[in-house]
């Protein structure tokens, strides 16, 4: 019934979502966009006799948990949205997670993709210093812990290196601060280095933590993304 109801499994990491994984009276639990949807669902499932069962409304998938914010004026255990430039290259950590630093008006803050987000760690990790982003997630202990991103401008990514010796086809070296480059083997001199342009592994737009890592809270991306978080975002382009 996906996409009318959502985060019940995860395909990609083979994990059931609906099911507590505690000591629980719930058995499992749909999440939908009507009631019609979620008992559609449910006439899918077998389990155990259930003592009762009931379709409501809730704000679960909704993102009420988000406030926007601004970097240097988080509260703790509070939930944001924060736009600002990637200050550094991502780094991984013991256990597998992933971090960087989020810029905005010269304050930072540490931006956190934990293990159990699995394949959204990837997306994180492509990232590279100026990068617009907004990103979503709780701020504990002085880091965003992330919930979903969006990229709304990708720096350039190249690489400036010597040019290559039209004569001997050797790499020639640097000749000296603004003098250009000169070739070891036969002396001949370029003044413009090869740059090398490198295609980005992401694209503008949004990212979000699988199924299985999502908070009840979360809007998933297949109910689209709110007006206020999209202009949020665009409003960070250089």
């Amino acid at each position: 019934t996906y996409p009318r109801t959502w985060d019940t499994v995860d395909r990609k990491n083979d994990a059931v979502v609906c099911v507590p994984h505690t000591p629980d009276p719930v058995l499992f639990g749909i999440r939908g966009e009507s009631p019609a949807a979620v008992r559609e669902a449910r006439s899918y499932v077998r389990s155990e006799e259930p003592a009762c069962e009931q379709v409501y409304t809730t704000n679960q998938g909704t993102d009420a948990h988000l406030l926007p914010g601004a970097i240097g004026e988080l509260r703790e255990g509070r939930s944001y949205l924060v736009r600002g430039a990637v200050a550094g290259l991502p780094a991984t950590g013991p256990g597998g997670h992933v971090s960087f630093l989020l810029e905005d008006g010269g304050v930072e803050v540490r931006c956190m993709a934990y293990e159990p987000t699995r394949g959204f760690r990837d997306v994180v990790r492509a990232l590279v210093p100026g990068d617009r982003v907004a990103v979503a997630g709780s701020y504990k202990g002085g880091s965003l812990n992330l919930e979903k991103l969006g990229v709304s401008h990708l720096a350039a990514l190249v690489r400036i290196r010597p040019p290559v010796c039209p004569a001997c086809a050797r790499r020639m070296t640097s000749a000296g601060t603004a003098k250009g480059y000169k070739c070891r083997v036969c002396g001949g001199r370029s003044r413009e280095p090869d740059v090398e342009r490198w295609e980005r592994r992401i694209r503008p737009g949004w990212y979000e933590v699988p199924p299985v890592a999502r908070r009840h809270l979360s809007r998933p991306l297949v109910r689209g993304v709110p007006a206020w978080e999209e202009d949020l975002l665009q409003s960070g382009r250089p």
